[in-house]
């Protein structure tokens, strides 16, 4: 009774002691007090009292989920409760050995103790500041306290310092507020896209320096956005393009092209907003036009570094200084801008396909058709969707999930709601090497990873394979007379009949086979001059290099490369994820302790397959797992969110089942996440 109401104070100081790991700790900062302890140690009492035998359920169950628990609203912080309550209130505690931390500084007290031994222990002999040890916590998690409270220091002293000038130092030069401003707004306009889809450029191309005039484009995405719902026809130039039916299935019934167009339109509203308040700003800066409330807080965002909240009204979740929050924005809009032609060209090499089949002269309007042979990039369009998705990139993530969900579901006709996700994380070996995930500032070329069969190094090498001497050797070789001879030959009458002969019941009577006609006639065609112009044919060089050239591992590459997205099956790649706390180990394939003084690692990618099965399997309860850890995936390192207009959390996307070989409380009460992004990367 006195070790588990000793421990019930440790614990009650560990969940207060919490809060200063910011969200480490706990994603909201909960107001413990008082009469929670009270109310604890009373139902200790009365529990304790009525048998022999500790009643542990009943006591985890009104400590953990009504005490203490009711407070408490966030399910992943509940179940952070939980696990540290399971240190203090188990079987294990009333051990003489047992210890509250693995450093072995928080330890049971003996046997008989009096309430003066326990004000002794605690004042000489545990440590006058906290181990991080104690809360499940790590140094890291120390060195984030400490950083947060410097932090916190700064802005308090900034934010008491009075504006006596207007001048602010960049590097030698002095510039006025005003010229650190209209610069900065410069720089924006000149850099930051205005829509996602040009869509002008795109029908229109304008001609290159050389003056030849780039072909024009059939389709481009937001034309196919603009198809009539019903009849699914194009209508452009007062003409009307009819898809073909199968394209109409991969695009308009697809939830990932709605997903898309979602996607592109609300990107298309905060590109609108940027700009739109980014002029007006600069002519107010100018003194054109009236500075009104909304442009001096976009004025004086720009000066200390923050995202406008005009601007956040319409943005995504995101904690990034301005700076590398308008870097971070332009990659966003050119992944979507390239997962839109990626749609659009596949279509319109689809369309040209179809019409060339079906008018091999004329597409029907007309105009000359362009056939699969004209198609010098067709295999670069082979997929309507990306090799592998970023998924930090979306403004609605969730969506992104419940998208994949509904494809898979439309495509076998099953419930969605029967649906769940299994993960496996796939390390790419050119960009998830141990020293590359360890380095959060390694920057990703987003674009060539989630399209690599535009721009990858395989089809580099393919191609200098295909210009390699060998392969030249043996496009002449298929080309010689002595080839074409040989396949005439084996086409030949009597290389028929010896084939029929070589399977006719007269062979297993060899006596009379090898008198027999035929077999003399067969001798004399093995002994004929084509035959032995062939067998020299194919104990020449150059079919000795044209076999090892099929064998070698750069065809091996070619041909994996030409077949296209590696995850095959139903299947999504999603990369660009951050574990925060912990580290994934490459050799093992599981979860392990981050590095000292590296807090955040990168995730490889990872594979998302939609699986049949329970619908509770899918939620935060599977942490439990065995030999697995139920990770929370958090848009941001805030991690806390509200609950928006679609029932989703702002903030909270899914939790993904991560390999381990540390039980599932270890990693909960460390309070490992992964996140979508990085606050200053």
């Amino acid at each position: 009774m006195k070790n588990l109401l000793y421990g019930l104070c440790l614990f009650n100081s560990v969940i207060h002691e919490r809060k200063k790991y910011g969200a480490l700790g706990w994603n909201i900062p909960y107001e413990f007090n008082d009469s929670d302890l009270e109310v604890a140690m009373l139902q200790l009492s009365l529990l304790i009292g009525k048998g022999d035998e500790v009643p542990w359920k009943a006591l985890h169950y009104l400590t953990g989920d009504i005490t203490y628990g009711g407070r408490v609203t966030d399910d992943w912080d509940r179940r952070c409760l939980h696990a540290l309550l399971s240190r203090f209130y188990s079987s294990s505690a009333l051990q003489d050995d047992y210890m509250y931390s693995n450093d072995k500084l928080y330890s049971r007290l003996p046997a008989a103790f009096t309430f003066a031994d326990v004000k002794r222990h605690v004042d000489n002999e545990l440590p006058s500041v906290d181990s991080p040890s104690l809360f499940g916590m790590t140094e890291d998690a120390e060195m984030t306290y400490m950083e947060n409270q410097a932090k916190s220091i700064m802005q308090t002293i900034l934010s008491v310092q009075p504006n006596f000038s207007t001048h602010l130092t960049t590097g030698t030069a002095v510039k006025t507020s005003d010229e650190v401003v209209l610069e900065a707004c410069d720089d924006m306009l000149r850099n930051v896209p205005e829509v996602v889809e040009d869509e002008e450029a795109i029908m229109n191309p304008p001609s290159s320096s050389s003056g030849a005039q780039a072909p024009k484009r059939v389709f481009s995405f937001q034309s196919l956005m603009r198809a009539d719902p019903a009849t699914k026809v194009l209508h452009k130039r007062s003409k009307e393009l009819e898809l073909p039916g199968f394209l109409n299935q991969r695009i308009y019934q697809s939830a990932l092209v709605t997903f898309l167009r979602q996607e592109v339109d609300r990107m298309n509203r905060l590109l609108e907003t940027i700009f739109k308040s980014l002029t007006l700003l600069h002519s107010a800066v100018k003194g054109e036009i009236i500075m009104s409330e909304e442009l001096e807080d976009v004025y004086q965002s720009i000066l200390e570094q923050r995202i406008p909240s005009l601007w956040k009204k319409v943005a995504y979740e995101s904690m990034k200084p301005l700076g590398a929050w308008v870097s971070d924005l332009c990659q966003r809009v050119d992944y979507l801008a390239r997962w839109c032609h990626q749609v659009s060209m596949y279509v319109e090499i689809e369309y040209k396909r179809f019409m060339f089949s079906t008018h091999p002269n004329k597409d029907g309007k007309g105009k000359e058709a362009v056939g699969p042979a004209a198609m010098d990039n067709s295999y670069m369009y082979k997929y309507e969707h990306p090799r592998s998705y970023w998924l930090p990139a979306f403004f609605f993530p969730q969506g992104f999930l419940t998208a994949v969900l509904q494809n898979h579901a439309r495509q076998h006709t099953i419930s969605i709601d029967s649906l769940h996700f299994e993960f496996d994380v796939q390390p790419n070996p050119s960009i998830d090497q141990e020293s590359q995930l360890q380095d959060t500032k390694f920057q990703l070329n987003v674009t060539d990873l989630g399209f690599h069969y535009l721009a990858a190094p395989a089809w580099s090498a393919m191609s200098q394979y295909l210009a390699a001497p060998a392969w030249s050797a043996m496009s002449q070789y298929l080309a010689a007379p002595a080839w074409s001879a040989m396949s005439q030959y084996l086409a030949a009458p009597a290389w028929s009949a010896m084939s029929q002969y070589l399977a006719a019941p007269a062979w297993s009577a060899m006596s009379q086979y090898l008198a027999a006609p035929a077999w003399s006639a067969m001798s004399q065609y093995l002994a004929a001059p084509a035959w032995s112009a062939m067998s020299q044919y194919l104990a020449a060089p150059a079919w000795s290099a044209m076999s090892q050239y099929l064998a070698a591992p750069a065809w091996s590459a070619m041909s994996q490369y030409l077949a296209g997205p590696a995850n095959s099956g139903d299947g999504i790649l999603v990369f660009g994820l951050y574990l925060d706390g912990a580290r994934w180990d490459t050799e093992q394939g599981c979860l392990q302790d981050s590095r000292p003084s590296h807090r955040f690692s990168r995730l490889p990618e990872l594979v998302l397959r939609p699986s049949k099965g329970d619908s509770e399997s899918s939620t935060l309860m599977t942490a439990s797992v065995d030999n697995c850890y139920g990770c929370p995936l958090y848009r941001t390192s805030a991690r806390a969110g509200t609950l928006s207009s679609t029932g989703h959390s702002t903030n909270y996307v899914t939790a993904i089942q991560l390999p381990s070989t540390q039980p599932s409380d270890f990693w909960v009460s460390r309070g490992v996440a992964l996140l979508c992004q990085l606050d200053e990367v």
